[in-house]
Parts: structure tokens; sequence; C-alpha cells
């Protein structure tokens, strides 16, 4: 068989998949312990047919839903045209070791293996079809597969993905085919659930596939992603999250500008603001409840894989390392919890990581009231208000990119990144310049990214590093590409890379 041969596509329907838990259900209650461990609870996660217009560079990845589902051999990967069934891609001739819940199966060519560097669990010939076909995968059986059975009936498999120009036997599985093709990007499943439709699959840059025993690579795609407004549900996940993070900011910020007061006060803190606020138990249940709340707003609205890129340095706390693909609710709740506090407050992170208040406060000294009273004064009503002003900033990027997405904007949103209709950053901004400029004696910080600058020059320096670290952030969220060296402080100049 050759490309051409082919014109096929599928998807996983709810009412099968939920029979297949039934099914599997009744099997653990009459079969020994070796019943767990089968091969029904997978879906075809992730696809491509081509890459960079090579059609041998293909693959497909398969995702564990539930523990124990490596007995994969003697299982079949076929491909349907609009004629039908069109043959076996391969029989999978062996099981797979890694049996954990969300464990890949990837299945790719010899190409694959050339272009990329990663060799896969089973090597496939170049038959995926091109421009729109059917691939489905499984067999029937309980725990084995057995040694024949009748290729042409769908429902003999697991999971179909029918995608692109499609006209074949109608998916049981999902009888819309996803609109886009394969072809020099992948398609990569949403969520967790059966089914394999648009809402189903998403165009994903870069391509993610995973071996089973967690080797992974990322292919960034060679023919662009379409943008696409979001849909109710991507708008609830996407608002969820952007909003719960803005929250940690105003809680880290809170913290922040807290301890430069005790410390003023002389109420025994930390003379040092990051040990200040990682040692106040207010402090930190206050952080923390914040950062619980965004891992709350993903688990109640968002499927994955979301797509989005997590920069460094915090891909390496994702649970696939340092790689900046996010394919599962554990690293995109990692990338925002490491993400949300690096905008606002982390001295532990790398220098030029440090967020607003750890780029203005490491190295400062924060006086006391009993040794400079006025000194003391100065430093708490510019730190208060260098929060306020960054909370605003966060505040308005929300509210813009809740209206976008729900005036159908294409993403990325750029547009919302430093948006003021109402003139509400402005204002923080000149009662920021009040509180500076009644400083007395200059200047409020001897340390710092902003050290020995007062007036106007210190409001500026100030509002520059909230704009870098805000941009950054906003960036990260939406998935955006606004220069945030631009945009801090209209000058390309790397001070905010």
């Amino acid at each position: 068989m050759t490309n051409s041969d082919f014109r096929s596509r599928s998807v996983l329907s709810p009412g099968f998949f939920k029979h297949v838990l039934t099914v599997a259900a009744l099997v653990l209650c009459v079969l020994p312990v070796r019943a767990h461990a089968t091969f029904h609870l997978m879906v075809i996660d992730e696809l491509l047919t081509s890459y960079g217009g090579d059609a041998n560079v293909q693959f497909v990845e398969l995702r564990m839903l539930s523990a124990g589902q490596h007995l994969v051999g003697d299982t079949v990967l076929a491909v349907f045209d609009d004629g039908g069934y069109a043959g076996d891609v391969l029989v999978l001739p062996n099981d797979v070791a890694v049996t954990a819940a969300g464990a890949r199966v990837l299945l790719a060519t010899a190409d694959f293996t050339a272009a990329t560097g990663l060799t896969p669990d089973f090597t496939i010939p170049a038959s995926l079809p091109l421009g729109g076909g059917m691939i489905c995968w499984g067999a029937p059986g309980s725990v084995a597969p057995p040694p024949t059975w009748d290729r042409t009936v769908l429902a003999n498999y697991i999971d179909c993905v029918n995608y692109g120009s499609y006209a074949g036997p109608m998916n049981i599985f999902g009888p819309t085919p996803v609109s886009l093709s394969p072809e020099g990007r992948s398609l990569q499943r949403t969520g967790n659930s059966a089914g394999g439709d648009d809402a189903d699959f998403a165009c994903s840059d870069p391509a993610t596939p995973r071996r089973n025993d967690g080797a992974t690579t990322t292919m960034a795609a060679t023919s662009p992603c379409p943008s696409l407004p979001l849909t109710k549900d991507q708008q609830k996940c996407a608002n969820g999250f952007i909003n719960a993070s803005s929250k940690v900011l105003k809680a880290y910020g809170k913290a922040a500008a807290t301890c430069v007061k005790d410390i003023g006060n002389d109420k025994g803190a930390a003379p040092e603001p990051a040990a200040c606020v990682a040692a106040d138990p207010r402090a930190t249940k206050k952080t923390g409840k914040a950062e619980a709340n965004v891992d709350k707003q993903i688990d109640k609205h968002c499927s994955v894989p979301y797509p989005m890129d997590c920069p460094p340095p915090c891909d390496a706390n994702d649970s696939g390392g340092a790689t900046t693909g996010i394919d599962d609710d554990a690293e995109l709740k990692a990338c925002l919890l490491c993400y949300n506090k690096a905008a606002s407050w982390s001295g532990s992170q790398p220098s030029l990581f440090k967020g607003v208040h750890g780029r203005i406060l490491d190295g400062a000294t924060i006086v006391s009231k009993s040794v400079d009273p006025a000194g003391a004064k100065c430093q708490t009503n510019t730190v208060k208000f260098t929060e306020k002003l960054f909370k605003t900033y966060a505040k308005e990027f929300v509210k813009c990119v809740k209206g976008e997405f729900k005036a159908d904007a294409l993403p990325p949103v750029d547009v919302c990144v430093g948006v003021d209709p109402k003139l509400k950053i402005d204002k923080a901004r000149m009662k920021l310049d009040d509180k500076v400029n009644a400083c007395t004696p200059p200047p409020a910080f001897d340390g710092g990214e902003c050290a020995s600058l007062d007036g106007p020059a210190l409001t500026g320096c100030i509002d520059s590093v909230i704009r870098c670290e805000t941009c950054q952030w906003a960036n990260l969220l939406t998935g955006a590409a606004v220069d945030c060296d631009l945009f801090d402080n209209a000058v390309v100049d790397t001070s905010c890379q």
C-alpha cells in the first residue's frame, strides 16, 4: 500500500467508553488478578502523518487511561480509506514494560527515528493516510487478543481517529472527522475521555511524542496550526486559571508588602524580605490557598494537553522534566505554580527570574523606624503601592482576556498585555509616584534594580520592572508573543529577558 491508497479518520464515543468500563468491571469480578493488566483503557493520544513535507516521518502515540494496560502484544494498528479497511500497519509483537496511568506507547517510522533521534517502542512502515483517513487500534478479547478476528468490524477496536477528508465507513467512536489533517503538525487528544471530533483533538505545536519509558522529543510544526476561537469549555479553563493566577500574584505581593512593613515596625520579622515571606505563617497560608485555587480551577475546567509552553526555568519543575510541552494536568499545575510565584516573588530563582518584588528588594537594606522613621515609612509606602500597581496590571489583563475570548477573538490575545481602557493602571501609577515623591530623604532603596533612584526615576524603574514581569506572565498564560524587552520601557536593551 502507498500513502495515496488511504483516505480515513476516527473518534471515541462516550457510550462506547462507558461500555468498555462496564465490561472491564465485570471481567475484574470473575477473572484472576491478571485481568487487571489489559489493554482496553487506552486511547490514541497523538498522531502525525508527515513532517516537513516528508510522508516517511510518521508516528502514532497511545496513552493508558488507567494503570496496568500494558498487555498490548498482538493488538493491531490498522488503517481505513474511503472504501473501508485498507490493511494492517502493524500487529504489535510484544507487551510494554511501564504500566502506570498516563504511560505512552509510541509507534513510529524509521525515518521518524532518523529525524528526531528517538527510537519508538515499535517501528511501523510509512503507511498512515495523508489528506484524510482513519487509524484504528486495538483488538477484541478481555485480556489477550484472539489469534484471528475481523479487522473490518469497527467494534473490534479500542479506538479510532478519523481526520481530514475521510469519507469512509462511519466511525462508531465518533461520527464527525477531526477537520484538520496531521501533516506538518500533530493532532493531540485534549482530554482523558473517549471521543474524536474537533472538541477532542487539537492541532499541536510542538508535537510531543513520548515512548513507554518516558523518553520524549519535541517537533516544532512545519505547517502552522490555525488559530480558532476558544470553545466555551476552553474559555472556562483559560479564564479560570488566568484569574486564579492573578490572585497568586496578589497574595505574594501583599506578603512582600506586609513583610517590609513588619520589618520597618520592628515586629521581629526576618530582616530580609524573602526570608520574612517564607517564615510568615500568615503569608504562607494565603499564598498556599491562592496556589491551591489554581489547581482547583484546572481540575474543574481544564482538559489537557493544554496548548501552552512552559519556559525555563519552570519547565524543569514539570513532571516531564526540562521540556517545553505541557501534556497533562500535573505539568500545567507545576508550571503555573513555579511561574506565578516567580513573577511576583521568588528569591531562590536565577537572577533574571526573581519577580517584581525580588528584583526591587533583593540586595536592598530594609530599615526599621527605630533607626530611620522617615526611611521606614518611605519603603513601606513604596512597596505597598508597588504591589497595588502590579495587582492593577494583572487585574486589567484578566478582564481584557475574558472579554476577548467571549467575543471569539482568535488566540493569542496580545492586545490584552498592558491594556488600560479606564486608566486604572495610570491612576495606580500616579499614586505610587505620589508616595515616592513624599519620601524624605530619598532614595528609598540602596540595592536592587532601582537602587539609588528617587522621584520620577524611581517610579519609572518600578513601573518598568512591573511591565516586564506582567508581560512575561501574560505571554505564558495566553500563548501571546509580545516583545517584553520592548514593552517594559519602549527600548530594546535586554532589560527584560
